[in-house]
């Protein structure tokens, strides 16, 4: 069995929350593992700062996007200090979603934007998806705007790959049918979009039916892509109402699509040529496996009634080093929102979990891998009764988890 060292370190960071999301931390786990331990070590804090993403980079530094009506990125060092701490964007609100380290070592910046001016050189109406790409040491190389006169939104995370040959993948939601949008099937559609290494946009498409659908996630799988989906529809690309996963090529046509478990969308990986992905209903998390065919291999539901009754919501599954899986996710809404990492083995058995629970928000970000065995989780909270010293206002806490 491994042992799972949780190291509660690095860093607290003070803001406003947009988003309404919560979390929570307890040292306790609520598996009867007898074997997992805690350090808890309080670093430093930096207020007005709540971070919705953190990746590493190639030159092993880290680098942040925070919750604001800007695109506020940071770029730390190995030891959390700030190396430098820019803003782009224009007077109105743009919200950065996810970010990429390219093969080049650039940042992509992805979100929507209804600003006009700035860093913004159009607008084609509503909010549009705003890119932008930025040199290691923070400079803008361009910024993109892409849509049409209607609404165009991203999901957060996992929303943009690169391809082989230097291009980009991005995939979201889009209600209009002009200027950069080709057609609209009714409400949102799905949008996925192909642009070049200079955001010159090469192709795009929509999936959709005649009610609202929604691009969530994209990842790459071999020399094809994954796109996880949630449907409102049930006619036209969509049989029937609920998540999907689908496969595609680089030229954006489908290879398969198939309807998958759960209500609320969730996340996706890949390891060995194996998909993995969980979606959440109002009970448990629905985990599946495909092949690269799309055919499911395994399934099974983790449900945690025993410790909490509050609905639960999925962040993040990445692949750990021996083909278990970790998932982050969060229990319940607003103030009352705990935050929660479990790991599960490759049978889809429950290994270990522990609630992050304290007395307000509390709410898990993301998860990666910073060398081996050993990764980094993100958490926002605004517990004051945790134990590391935080303001009570929303924080950020870096936590680092050991495998051995």
């Amino acid at each position: 069995m491994n042992k799972i060292l949780f190291f509660f370190t690095l860093l607290s960071i003070v803001s406003s929350c947009r988003s309404g999301d919560s979390n929570n931390l307890n040292e306790n786990p609520t598996s009867p593992i007898t074997d997992l331990k805690f350090k808890l070590s309080y670093k430093t804090s930096i207020d007005n700062l709540e971070i919705r993403q953190m990746i590493k980079t190639k030159d092993n530094h880290y680098v942040a996007i925070v919750s604001a009506e800007d695109y506020h990125v940071i770029k730390f060092d190995s030891n959390f200090n700030i190396v430098w701490n820019k803003v782009y964007g224009g007077s109105k609100r743009d919200y950065a979603e996810d970010i990429i380290e390219d093969s080049q070592g650039n940042l992509l910046v992805i979100g929507e934007s209804e600003s006009t001016n700035g860093d913004i050189e159009k607008n084609n109406g509503d909010f549009d998806i705003f890119l932008i790409k930025i040199n290691r040491d923070g400079n803008l190389i361009w910024s993109k705007n892409y849509g049409g006169s209607g609404y165009e939104g991203i999901s957060q995370d996992n929303t943009i790959v690169e391809t082989a040959n230097g291009n980009f993948i991005f995939v979201g939601y889009t209600s209009s049918s002009d200027f950069n949008v080709s057609n609209n099937n009714g409400g949102y559609d799905v949008w996925v979009s192909k642009i070049d290494s200079n955001g010159n946009l090469i192709k795009q498409k929509t999936l959709g039916g005649s009610n609202d659908d929604f691009g969530r996630k994209i990842i790459k799988l071999n020399n094809n892509f994954i796109i996880t989906l949630k449907s409102n529809s049930s006619n036209n690309d969509f049989a029937q109402i609920g998540n999907w996963i689908a496969s595609i090529d680089a030229e954006l046509n489908i290879i398969w699509k198939k309807s998958t478990q759960g209500i609320n969308s969730g996340s996706v990986t890949v390891n060995n040529n194996e998909i993995f992905l969980v979606n959440s209903t109002s009970t448990s998390y629905e985990l599946s496996k495909l092949d690269s065919n799309g055919n499911v291999t395994k399934s099974s539901s983790i449900n945690f009634s025993a410790q909490t009754q509050k609905q639960p919501f999925v962040n993040q599954i990445i692949s750990s080093n021996d083909g278990s899986l970790f998932i982050i996710g969060d229990f319940g809404y607003g103030n009352e929102q705990d935050a929660v990492i479990f790991k599960v083995n490759k049978n889809f058995e429950k290994i270990v979990d522990n609630f992050i629970a304290g007395n307000n928000f509390d709410k898990s970000r993301s998860i990666f891998p910073i060398q081996a065995n050993k990764f980094l989780y993100i958490i926002n909270s605004a517990s004051t009764n945790l134990q590391i010293p935080l303001s009570g206002k929303m924080s950020s806490i870096v936590t680092e988890i050991t495998e051995e």
